[in-house]
């Protein structure tokens, strides 16, 4: 027989399991609906965006599991494939790497500018190093809402020619 009291703790349990989002997985997520009805309505053939989900927590024996596979931290949040560059002849495609930093500006100072590189790890700017060694774009969106993520993936999208 289950007792009223056994019950609100099982409850209190599941309630503390809540997944609370983080800033940028707002951000992401926000960008992410407004990139798959593009991608759908073009069957990807202007573009591929997706993420690698290389964060958040892993039991001891998964983390190993995943280093094993070659799982790699910094890797960026958001990876675009794009055809290749048209004013190049005999191209191939492109990627371009984002990674999205939720960034609030200093109330003195709305309108100021992020220092980008302080907004990333070690790991984040070493692996940002190894793209553009290599020869890939890397950019760092740094919004401080939903809107201005859109806004600056939606810039994005327009200097690689991808969108008018």
């Amino acid at each position: 027989m289950i007792k009223g009291n056994l019950f609100k703790k099982n409850q209190r349990r599941r309630l503390s399991r809540k997944v609370t989002q983080r800033p940028e997985q707002a951000l992401q997520i926000a960008i992410f609906n407004q990139l798959k009805p593009l991608m759908a309505v073009q069957k990807c053939r202007k573009f591929c965006a997706f993420h690698v989900p290389n964060g958040g927590y892993r039991t001891p024996a998964e983390a190993q599991a995943f280093f094993s596979m070659g799982t790699r931290s910094g890797v960026a949040d958001i990876i675009l494939l794009l055809p290749p560059d048209p004013d190049q002849a005999g191209g191939s495609g492109r990627t371009v790497f984002i990674e999205l930093k939720a960034w609030k500006p200093p109330k003195t100072k709305p309108d100021k500018k992020p220092d980008t590189a302080k907004l990333q790890s070690e790991t984040q700017i070493d692996f940002m190093n190894i793209v553009q060694n290599l020869g890939f774009d890397y950019h760092v969106l740094a919004a401080k809402d939903a809107a201005d993520a859109c806004n600056q993936m939606a810039a994005i999208l327009q200097r690689y020619g991808v969108v008018a």
